[in-house]
């Protein structure tokens, strides 16, 4: 192994996850979304009716709140593990100083 090897590999922890828990969190992921869309539907339906107009609104807004929040839980990593930014990381407006480097 080449120096550069050696150090990348110290630098990187692995996170020993299975394959198969990660399917199980990313399938209850995917339920858990399709359920809050059908939830949206359903509630708009008696004001605005189910028409595709409706439906590609409730969609975009959805994955436009999944973009964001993947795009905020990717800044986490970045500024490297500490209990004060992930144990904040419900309160995010408060807790995004704490995990972002300066």
């Amino acid at each position: 192994m080449s120096q550069a090897e050696s150090l990348t590999a110290a630098a990187v922890p692995v996170a020993s996850v299975s394959r198969r828990r990660l399917g199980v969190v990313v399938f209850t992921a995917g339920a858990g979304t399709l359920a809050t869309e059908i939830a949206a539907s359903r509630l708009l339906a008696p004001y605005f009716g189910s028409s595709t107009v409706v439906w590609a609104n409730i969609i975009g807004l959805i994955l436009v709140y999944l973009s964001v929040g993947y795009w905020i839980g990717g800044k986490g990593p970045t500024a490297g593990p500490s209990l004060a930014c992930w144990g904040g990381s419900c309160s995010w407006p408060r807790s995004s100083s704490r995990c972002s480097r300066s």
